[in-house]
């Protein structure tokens, strides 16, 4: 994924887009970080971000790999296993395949 974070937060149409206007870069230092205190929004907004990319992406990729033909069978849980083709709930954990539908 070589891109800046928020050209992939833009392409992938997350919630959290990067807040470019709220932090000044070349203004913060290791000693004055603790006077921004729009600091501490702009990283978790950029953290939240990152994260709802990383899962756009990997659902993407989920459903590009993914064959239909294998779901249900023994091959297609090797492949989950061989591949860790899974995309895990946080809640629950469990392991939903790209139709949806709970494998495990």
């Amino acid at each position: 994924m070589p891109a800046s974070l928020e050209k992939m937060c833009d392409e992938l149409d997350v919630e959290h887009k990067k807040l470019t206007e709220t932090v000044c870069h070349d203004e913060i230092s290791i000693h004055n970080y603790h006077t921004f205190p729009a600091l501490e929004q702009y990283l978790e907004n950029d953290c939240k971000g990152l994260y709802e990319v990383l899962e756009k992406f990997s659902l993407e990729l989920f459903k590009a790999s993914w064959k239909y033909q294998f779901y249900k069978s023994e091959h297609h849980v090797q492949q989950i296993f061989e591949n860790h083709s899974l995309i895990v709930s946080p809640v629950g954990q469990k392991v939903y395949s790209s139709m949806g539908t709970t494998l495990i």
